[in-house]
């Protein structure tokens, strides 16, 4: 492996709010990892037009001012009012955000409650888009409180996050749902999902993804998920070396975050820094699964709202083992919070998340024993609760399709072990762009 390649030196990646998903236009880079985030002004302001305009738009809106509450929400509103730890927690995460906070904290919503009406509003909605900034819409209302100590000790119980759970469900229904209005988002219209403007974003789209382009207005999409998880054409993204063992293709499209050799099985994944702890990661109870991956090298790649987001295998081999872990929503890193919290919406979170996010871990075995026992891991970031595996099992061939995200922003892990680390040959560098199949890692012969 060539000095430049070696995946101990790089572990975290600088990330610019467009490549978050949160800037309409590149930007300079902010520093993601260790000693907080540094946001330029460009982008920065982006983030505070985008704040400002989202907020009034649902300040308008009559069914922010009263009316029935959704069954989800209802519950989780219950659960607060009715536990007094809980409740406390829940005005101290907005009683707690400094006052010179910039982008400063949004004045209308100084209270859970007033947050549980916002949060009742955007579930009966498609998520926007907006020319100078874009991300989930609730993780922007959380911003600045699940920064705050108190935020991240409610987003951090698990009878929260079962609740927020199914908040998110209801909301993936009615994205997913033909009878309702989601779709009206995705329109080539002004401020639309299919826009010009959103186009910039997502280029060629009509000849990569599947798609009716004679539909003027909505490209055939018939919701907002049917948009989100929209399809590849054929030979849209070839697979890269397919009948060479000794490539490793790229299994998600988006921005490598980091790439890592991990020494220790558990680590303390919530100091400043965030090691990666495979235990935590894998959900390995006996450290079985764990201790076969230490000294391997765990690969992150971060998924923005514009990206592809289905995922595909990266060899061929045995699919052994599925498993779906469930996790934490909206609970930030702790070298996140304040003084210096993260203005990317947890962008600066990504190590931790995959400790105590929901996620599906996929376990591998590829036919080259070389590679041997890979695993993979979907993580679910924020309002992208649901990761589903849509493969069969058994026998699986480079570039097949294994699963997909629904909705937002998310991140993807590959860990191998060290046997087939040793071998790293080149691959692709943090802040690349990746595109799903192509050569990632190309191993030694």
């Amino acid at each position: 492996m060539d000095a430049s390649d070696k995946p101990t030196e790089t572990s975290a990646s600088p990330l610019s709010l467009f490549d978050l998903g949160l800037s309409g236009e590149p930007g300079g880079p902010i520093e993601v990892g260790p000693g907080g985030v540094l946001v330029p002004g460009r982008d920065r302001r982006a983030l505070d037009e985008w704040l400002a305009e989202t907020f009034a738009r649902y300040d308008k809106d009559p069914a922010l001012q009263g009316g029935p509450r959704a069954e989800s929400v209802n519950k989780l509103e219950t659960l607060i009012k009715n536990d007094e730890k809980l409740r406390t927690l829940f005005q101290k995460m907005f009683d707690d955000i400094p006052k010179k906070t910039e982008p400063p904290p949004q004045a209308s919503i100084t209270d859970y409650n007033t947050f549980l009406s916002y949060l009742n509003l955007i579930i009966t909605k498609g998520p926007p888009f907006n020319v100078h900034a874009n991300g989930l819409p609730i993780n922007v209302l959380l911003l600045w409180p699940m920064a705050t100590e108190a935020g991240r000790d409610a987003f951090s119980d698990h009878r929260v996050n079962e609740l927020i759970k199914g908040v998110l469900d209801e909301w993936g229904r009615y994205l997913s749902d033909t009878y309702a209005n989601s779709r009206d988002v995705v329109t080539t219209e002004a401020g639309g999902w299919l826009s010009s403007e959103a186009m910039k974003r997502m280029p060629d789209f009509d000849t990569t993804y599947e798609c009716d382009p004679s539909d003027k207005k909505h490209y055939g999409f018939k919701t907002w998920d049917h948009f989100f998880t929209r399809a590849l054409r054929p030979k849209a993204r070839p697979i890269a070396n397919p009948d060479s063992s000794h490539v490793i293709t790229s299994p998600v499209e988006g921005t490598v975050y980091a790439h890592k050799i991990v020494s220790k099985v558990k680590d303390q994944f919530w100091l400043k820094g965030q090691p990666y702890s495979l235990v935590d990661m894998l959900h390995s109870e006996n450290l079985n699964d764990a201790i076969r991956f230490s000294g391997g090298m765990v690969y992150q790649i971060f998924l923005s709202p514009f990206d592809y987001h289905r995922w595909h295998s990266p060899v061929d081999g045995e699919i052994q083992r599925v498993e779906e872990v469930p996790g934490t929503y909206y609970a930030a890193a702790p070298d996140q919070g304040f003084p210096n919290a993260d203005k990317t919406a947890l962008g600066g979170s990504q190590a931790y998340l995959t400790a105590v996010a929901t996620r599906m871990i996929i376990y591998i075995k590829a036919d080259d024993p070389n590679i041997g026992l890979l695993a993979l891991i979907a993580v679910g970031m924020v309002e992208v609760s649901t990761c589903k595996f849509t493969h069969s099992g058994g026998r699986v061939k480079k570039g097949e399709q294994l699963g997909m995200f629904h909705f937002g922003g998310s991140s993807f892990c590959l860990i191998l072990n060290k046997q087939a680390s040793e071998r790293i040959l080149n691959m692709k560098q943090v802040n690349d762009k990746v595109k799903v199949n192509e050569k990632l890692i190309e191993l030694r012969k």
